[in-house]
């Protein structure tokens, strides 16, 4: 099968909760860094705003956080099921 016959099917399967733009949202991070264990990495990394939704399922999202903490992010297209939503109050309490 190819590529996009996989994706395809992923895609059938999966219902998304669907994202405005400008929402504000936090990006899976599943990469293990050098000397850190995956048990103590903290998964959900940035704060994140959505700019375009392409489909139904995938996004645009670029970096909007403060300078230079986790500015590699400049704009990435992503999949649904690696963001998530940011809670406002959880937000701004320093809870993200």
């Amino acid at each position: 099968m190819s590529h996009r016959t996989q994706k395809a099917y992923y895609d059938r399967r999966e219902r998304a909760d669907a994202y405005q733009v400008r929402n504000q949202v936090l990006l899976l991070d599943k990469k293990s860094r050098r000397g850190r264990c995956m048990k103590l990495n903290r998964p959900w990394t940035g704060l994140l705003e959505v700019i375009k939704r392409l489909s139904e399922l995938v996004y645009s999202i670029k970096y909007c956080g403060p300078p230079g903490s986790y500015s590699r992010i400049k704009r990435r297209v992503v999949h649904f099921n690696q963001l998530k939503a940011i809670d406002d109050g959880a937000h701004d309490k320093g809870q993200g």
